[in-house]
């Protein structure tokens, strides 16, 4: 983009009928992963729900200065992640409103 910023939208797919898993269960496997994948110093991390569905929100600072957002949902047949980064302050200005637009 032209400001610097980006989206990124990914859907895996956990199978978790199948393996008789819930979303609580991702849910807790993620959260073991994030502090080693998260680039830079993790500011905020908050559990929320995203139309019924758990989720985490995650917002991080890298090196450069540049913050990004997370976005985890964990669904019964899914996991979600959506991913908002930019040059300075981009993902502080619009982040809440891309966010708050996720919907079914």
């Amino acid at each position: 983009m032209t400001n610097g910023g980006y989206f990124f939208i990914r859907r895996y797919s956990t199978f978790s009928p199948l393996h008789d898993t819930s979303e609580i269960n991702w849910s807790k496997k993620i959260d073991s992963l994030v502090f080693e994948n998260v680039e830079g110093k993790i500011l905020k991390e908050k559990n929320t729900t995203i139309n019924g569905f758990p989720a985490k929100d995650i917002l991080n600072k890298t090196r450069k200065g540049d913050y990004q957002r997370r976005l985890i949902v964990f669904t019964p047949l899914e996991i979600i992640f959506f991913k908002m980064s930019g040059t300075g302050n981009w993902v502080d200005i619009y982040g809440d409103d891309f966010f708050n637009s996720i919907t079914n």
